[in-house]
């Protein structure tokens, strides 16, 4: 079991049960958490004739219950037990009330948040009797400075974060404080400030730039003087990439080109080269990267629009991802699905004239190929040739006028004569190749027969 230990806390969710529960080893399904609150002596008042204190645990969207604690007759401290509370964030609220049963005008109040996994113990500890002695700010992305009290926090324009305040004695407990204890300024157009419940307001960025929030306590603690907190604000904005696939139709082996195009936040350099990526068979997998510019490229720039040349390899449809990251590490992406059309197959016939022949006679073989216009074809990756197989023993020989050639267009006779045939029948094959490798493939049966002169004798 592990034991989370926190000055004051926050944000619960889950069943609250009274004081007593089980016992400090006895096994828990979620969150326990732990309150002890330090009541004043009955001399001291502070605040004024408090006589309560309402706990109220939140988990937002969830859970919300709360319960009342009343304050012993001789002061000292009361404990109060919290069982089976969900994991996850937690809000504690205390607020303490002059009347028992948490009646009256509220006259102080507490809020932080804590998160705490299964089996963890929260401590809280309140006080109502002590000096503060600081301010202490928390919140999603808060980082504490160089000094204590200052803050640094970095957001992007139009979002918000909700920042809470908390007052601290010597001892580190939480001190429950009037609401009107502090103040929040901004002073500046890039944040707006909202103060929604009190001991928490929401800082939310307007314009990219650089603000200082602070908070100031209204009231001197006895000896400590006035308590700020300062919190640096960075507004950025985000990233966007826009990546413009190329026109349709597409081919397998055209270079196509894609457009990409990208802003950021100049406040930050970029600190490294950014990708296009292809997923050619849809497997989830890059199969192709494509570098584009980053670093000193693009520095003290803020946009810029690049044409990448890419060439699909086959028919299908890829998935085109571009990704960018800008100097804060923040990310913008753009994907889209190209359809690569396939080629058409190719055709090819073959004829023999005459057909049949008498040996010794002139034979002409043409050959004839189609392929798909969109295809170009270049020598020698494209050839057309005759073969015939003359001693009728499944090998196409070379032998005889077998011929080759460079395609230039869509059509191509070859006319190789083969003139010294014995009589006989004989098969010639055709095979033609286009340049994204498709076959074609044709034959002709020749037949070779005897002179047709009759010689008779009397």
């Amino acid at each position: 079991m592990r034991t989370a230990t926190f000055l004051l806390a926050a944000t619960l969710t889950g069943l609250l049960t009274g004081c007593g529960g089980a016992g400090p080893d006895t096994p828990a399904q979620g969150v326990r958490a732990v309150v002890v609150i330090r009541w004043p002596e009955p001399a001291r008042m502070v605040p004024l004739l408090a006589q309560s204190i309402v706990l109220e645990v939140v988990q937002t969207g969830i859970f919300s219950s709360s319960q009342s604690v009343g304050r012993p007759a001789a002061g000292g401290t009361s404990e109060v037990r919290l069982e089976n509370l969900p994991a996850g964030a937690l809000r504690f609220t205390a607020t303490a009330y002059p009347e028992p049963d948490g009646q009256g005008i509220a006259q102080a109040t507490a809020t932080q948040t804590l998160t705490g996994a299964a089996g963890d113990v929260l401590e809280v500890r309140l006080t109502m009797a002590s000096t503060v002695t600081r301010y202490e700010l928390s919140g999603s992305g808060l980082t504490d400075g160089a000094e204590a009290g200052q803050y640094s926090l970095r957001i992007t324009s139009g979002s918000g974060v909700d920042v809470t305040v908390a007052a601290y004695d010597g001892d580190g407990y939480q001190v429950l404080v009037p609401a009107a204890t502090w103040t929040v300024t901004s002073g500046s157009e890039y944040t707006a400030l909202a103060w929604p419940t009190a001991g928490q307001c929401t800082v939310t960025g307007t314009a990219s730039g650089r603000a200082v929030v602070q908070v100031v306590s209204q009231q001197a603690e006895s000896g400590s003087g006035q308590l700020v907190c300062e919190l640096t604000v960075d507004v950025v904005t985000l990233p966007t990439l826009t990546l413009t696939p190329p026109a349709s139709p597409i081919y397998p082996l055209q270079t196509v080109t894609v457009a990409v195009s990208a802003t950021w936040d100049p406040s930050r350099p970029l600190s490294d080269y950014n990708y296009l990526r292809v997923d050619r068979n849809g497997d989830g997998t890059d199969d192709e990267t494509i570098g584009f510019v980053g670093g000193d490229d693009a520095n003290g720039r803020s946009e810029f629009s690049i044409d990448l040349s890419w060439q699909p390899y086959g028919s299908g449809t890829y998935h085109l991802k571009a990704y960018f990251e800008d100097g804060y590490g923040q990310r913008a992406q753009s994907d889209t699905l190209v359809t690569i059309a396939a080629y058409a197959q190719p055709t090819l016939s073959l004829t023999a004239e005459p057909n049949p022949v008498y040996v010794k006679d002139s034979i002409t073989f043409t050959a004839s190929a189609t392929w798909d216009g969109n295809l170009p074809l270049t020598w020698p990756a494209t050839w057309l040739t005759v073969y015939l197989d003359r001693d009728g023993d499944g090998d196409y020989d070379t032998y005889g006028n077998s011929s080759g050639t460079g395609l230039t267009s869509a059509t191509v006779s070859l006319t190789p004569s083969y003139n010294d045939l014995g009589v006989g029948t004989y098969t010639a094959k055709a095979w033609f190749t286009d340049n994204a490798g498709q076959k074609a493939e044709a034959q002709v049966v020749v037949t070779v027969a005897a002179s047709g002169v009759d010689v008779t004798i009397e």
